[in-house]
């Protein structure tokens, strides 16, 4: 099983770190591993932002009918060719683990890109990280 974190980040740093994400992965990798740290929790706090776990189970139970899934408070359970793919969610990321990213794209990404492009995925060994979705064309003024 392979675990990567989805985290929601406010449009702002989405849009200013977005060519930086090794930076932003740093970042995260820091937290996860001293969580105690009250500067880096605050930081966290700044560049995430809350998610409302019922609007999004609603919105992937409604647009990935493809797959089974059982709500069970936050996690949803998802029966793909024989095995339990998950994901939790929590105030300001999801945890998902499953069997390869393929089934992780399949399962739940492709949904989520639909839903939010403000999202950086990491992998939970921190080799392999990057944004769901690239930014739109954006207009250059000179």
């Amino acid at each position: 099983m392979q675990k990567y974190y989805v985290f929601f980040l406010n449009s702002e740093v989405c849009y200013s770190y977005f060519y930086k994400p090794e930076l932003l992965n740093r970042f995260f990798q820091s937290f996860f591993n001293q969580q105690n740290r009250m500067d880096l929790a605050a930081q966290f706090h700044y560049i995430t932002r809350v998610i409302s776990a019922d609007q999004l189970l609603h919105y992937v139970s409604e647009n990935a009918k493809k797959n089974r899934y059982v709500q069970n408070e936050r996690i949803v359970y998802y029966f793909n060719q024989n095995a339990t793919n998950t994901f939790t969610v929590y105030d300001r990321w999801l945890e998902v683990d499953c069997e390869s990213l393929e089934v992780a794209n399949t399962m739940l990404f492709e949904c989520l890109e639909k839903y939010d492009h403000c999202c950086f995925i990491m992998e939970a060994s921190g080799f392999n990280y990057g944004w769901l979705s690239p930014i739109k064309k954006q207009v250059l003024l000179s």
